[in-house]
């Protein structure tokens, strides 16, 4: 009977305090659910930007670090309970501290590596914040940004595991233009600062060279578009092969892939097409000095690519490259 009781006695702390514990949690219809985090440099040190679809919520705070700048919102939002863990978007403002920011994320409790992250090219975070009305709001328009570029958008993850790793890396880049955010390309990294810029119309180059899964829009031609589906880039002493499977995706011109010389017209195509994109990629941060892809030094480039249809139809009806 003394060994009962003596237990009794040892977990009766633990159990009161377990009902502690209960007694401090928020229900979830009670939490703002935060979708999108800004941050930009401030003379307080940083400015935290957060939008929030229900209750509506746009507010910037600041302070020393991420961390106080936090503690400043959750006092200026008043009531509102902010939950950052299902954050859609990590918006960085240009001239913020990348690494700082990655590392933050990293350690936080309440944000999660897999978040996307964006850098503004040409605007702060607070700015973006502010965009649109009800519900086309800047989470909306960074949505439908990542579903239409046409190239991979990092997660916090990934930019720090490269940053980590060499010092240079990529990041997606977006752009405050007419009053909406568009597609600009990939900021370069070099030891954690953005030096530079990829080129949307370049930016695929990036996804080939470190090669990331996905498939990718390669214009030819006005009214000829290929997809490549597949792709692999084999590297070995200063050289770099890359091997592409493309379907004909948009054949405005009539091209007929049936033609074993019009096919190989177009798979040549595509390879200096691609062959431009990535020597412009390559030239660019050689130029910066920085090296996000291990080139270390002069890299030849080697494109390989096969090109067939995009479908099969099995009526008779005629569609120029897509019958056997």
């Amino acid at each position: 009977m003394k060994k009962y009781l003596l237990l009794l006695f040892v977990l009766s702390p633990l159990l009161s305090g377990c009902g502690s514990v209960w007694a401090e949690a928020v229900p979830i219809d009670a939490l703002a659910q935060v979708e999108t985090v800004g941050l930009d440099p401030n003379d307080a040190g940083v400015a935290l930007s957060v939008c929030v679809s229900s209750p509506e919520l746009r507010e910037t705070a600041a302070g020393a670090s991420i961390r106080f700048a936090m503690d400043a919102m959750a006092q200026q939002t008043g009531s509102a309970a902010l939950f950052y863990a299902h954050t859609k978007y990590l918006l960085l403002g240009a001239g913020a501290d990348i690494p700082a920011a990655l590392d933050f994320v990293a350690r936080s409790s309440d944000m999660r590596m897999r978040t996307p992250v964006l850098l503004l090219k040409n605007a702060s975070a607070a700015e973006a914040i502010q965009l649109g009305e009800g519900e086309t709001n800047v989470t909306q328009m960074l949505t439908a940004l990542q579903e239409g570029a046409p190239h991979r958008i990092f997660t916090c993850g990934e930019v720090l595991r490269r940053l980590s790793a060499s010092g240079c890396g990529m990041i997606a880049a977006a752009e405050l233009r007419d009053d909406t955010l568009r597609n600009a390309g990939y900021g370069i990294l070099k030891n954690g600062v953005c030096v530079g810029w990829v080129a949307p119309e370049d930016a695929a180059a990036v996804d080939l060279l470190l090669s990331l899964g996905g498939s990718l829009d390669i214009p030819l031609s006005p009214g000829v578009t290929v997809t490549i589906e597949e792709h692999r880039c084999s590297r070995s002493e200063g050289k770099a092969e890359l091997t592409l499977r493309a379907v004909l995706a948009e054949n405005g011109a009539g091209i007929s892939v049936s033609d074993p010389a019009a096919r190989r017209a177009m798979e040549k195509a595509l390879c200096e097409e691609v062959l431009r994109q990535v020597q412009e990629v390559l030239r660019t941060c050689q130029a910066l000095g920085a090296d996000p892809f291990d080139a270390d030094g002069e890299m030849t480039v080697i494109v390989k690519a096969v090109i067939t249809r995009s479908l099969d139809l099995v009526d008779p009806i005629d569609m120029t490259g897509a019958n056997p």
